[in-house]
C-alpha cells in the first residue's frame, strides 16, 4: 500500500463532506500526516483499508489534533483511537465530531469506554 493507493481509496469512499479536498490536496495531507507520524489506518482481514485518519501534532503541548477521518466499517474509529492512545499514551487527543470538539485528555478512561 502506498500514498497513491490511500489517496484513491479516500476519493472513492468519501461521502457527507469527508475529506473535501482535491486529489492533490488529499495526497499532500496524507503525506504530511505520515511524515509527522500522525496518520492512522485500519485494515480488514483481507488487508483492505477500512479507515484512515489524518492529523497534526504539537510536541510542546503533547497534543494530537485529528482533523480528517473516513471509515467504511463499523468499529474502525475505535480501532484508530486505540492506535493513537497506544502510540501517544500521555498525550491529549483532540478531534471534532459533527462540528463539536472532542477532547481525550484521559486516554486510560477513554480506552475503557471503547471496550
Amino acid at each position: 500500500m502506498n500514498i497513491e493507493d490511500i489517496t484513491e481509496w479516500i476519493i472513492i469512499h468519501r461521502t457527507n463532506g469527508a475529506f473535501p479536498y482535491t486529489c492533490s490536496e488529499i495526497h499532500n495531507l496524507v503525506t504530511v500526516s505520515i511524515i509527522n507520524d500522525v496518520f492512522g489506518f485500519t485494515l480488514n482481514k483481507e488487508n483492505f483499508i477500512t479507515g484512515v485518519a489524518c492529523g497534526e501534532k504539537s510536541i510542546e503541548k503533547k497534543e494530537i489534533y485529528i482533523h480528517d477521518v473516513l471509515t467504511t466499517q463499523k468499529g474502525a474509529i475505535k480501532i484508530l483511537m486505540k492506535k493513537y492512545i497506544e502510540k501517544y499514551p500521555d498525550w491529549k487527543i483532540v478531534s471534532s465530531c459533527r462540528g463539536r470538539p472532542r477532547i481525550i485528555s484521559n486516554p486510560t478512561k477513554f480506552e475503557r469506554r471503547l471496550k
